[in-house]
């Protein structure tokens, strides 16, 4: 997990790959956090792939960074 905040768009939705690399961490780190439900996600319904909000990032980063 990186030390300094995410530059992300609070409004932005990322991938669970973009997610991965933005928090330094692996793409099954992110799904077990997602399936945990320590991260929240949206499915996009076009493709039915998981996305999550910019906001959801930096909430989810600064709980575990504290």
């Amino acid at each position: 997990m990186i030390e300094t905040e995410p530059k992300v768009t609070p409004e932005g939705l990322y991938s669970v790959t973009q997610t991965a690399i933005i928090l330094g961490v692996n793409r099954q780190t992110i799904r077990r956090y997602a399936n945990n439900g320590d991260l929240k996600f949206k499915i996009r319904k076009a493709t039915l792939r998981k996305v999550i909000k910019g906001s959801e990032i930096l909430r989810f980063w600064r709980s575990t960074i504290v």
